[in-house]
């Protein structure tokens, strides 16, 4: 079999068109590129066990079981890192978290306090795994995500052609950025305060809300005036015979 994966087909018109909808609305901009690579190794994955195609809505919901696993298994193995005072996690700590989530028959002995990993179900499968299935490398070369973006680094007092400020400070140290971005400047108010004018235009707001009060009252009165006599047909509602 190729290592593209299998055909993604189509699904029929208003078929599972919903869950495609539903897939592509949880899909943000962050999650495109990861979701795109376990979209390919899904693929790959059917077509190795002998899928020569697939729904692309079953194909969505593969993918979104195989990444909710792999996050669960990154979220255990950190769990068990910070609980073992680690801030980065290690073989072990993802070893843990496959028996977690199920995988194997457990680690024999877990009761102890000086367990064994290398009696850990999860990792005997793990390693015949490796031993007996053939690696199926991705179909085109993948780029590293996220983005290592060079850094420009910041220019010395040398190089900028500035003393420093102080003379305990060499000059092929980082030059210091503009005074405005590091220093607080004070924010002078230029409206002019008119006492006599803020008044006026309180009293002028205050009858425009009146007015406007007393409007809907007599909308309302009007309203509650009108008799119940009146024909149907001049509220705008039709009678069907």
């Amino acid at each position: 079999m190729s290592g593209s994966g299998p055909k993604i087909s189509q699904p029929p018109p208003d078929s599972n068109s919903n869950a495609v909808a539903s897939a592509g609305r949880r899909c943000s901009d962050g999650d495109e590129f990861p979701r795109s690579v376990a979209k390919a190794a899904v693929s790959q994955i059917c077509d190795s066990v002998g899928f020569h195609s697939i729904q692309r809505s079953a194909l969505d919901a593969l993918v979104d079981i195989a990444v909710r696993y792999l996050a669960d298994i990154g979220k255990t193995a950190h769990f068990y890192a910070m609980l073992a005072g680690r801030t980065e996690c290690n073989a072990v700590d993802v070893i843990f978290s496959l028996e977690d989530l199920g995988m194997g028959s457990g680690v024999a002995g877990s009761g102890e306090v000086n367990q064994s990993v290398s009696s850990s179900g999860a990792l005997k499968e793990v390693m015949r795994f490796v031993k007996y299935s053939e690696e199926i490398p991705f179909a085109k070369p993948l780029p590293r995500f996220p983005v290592s973006r060079k850094r420009r680094p910041t220019p010395s007092f040398i190089a900028m052609g500035e003393t420093p400020p102080h003379p305990h400070i060499p000059p092929w140290l980082p030059a210091f950025p503009d005074p405005h971005t590091y220093k607080s400047t004070s924010v002078w108010n230029e409206r002019k305060v008119d006492p006599r004018m803020d008044k006026l235009q309180q009293a002028k707001q205050r009858r425009k809300a009146e007015r406007s009060l007393v409007s809907l009252h007599l909308r309302l009165s009007s309203h509650a005036d009108v008799p119940s006599t009146q024909p149907s047909s001049s509220l705008g509602v039709e009678r069907f015979n």
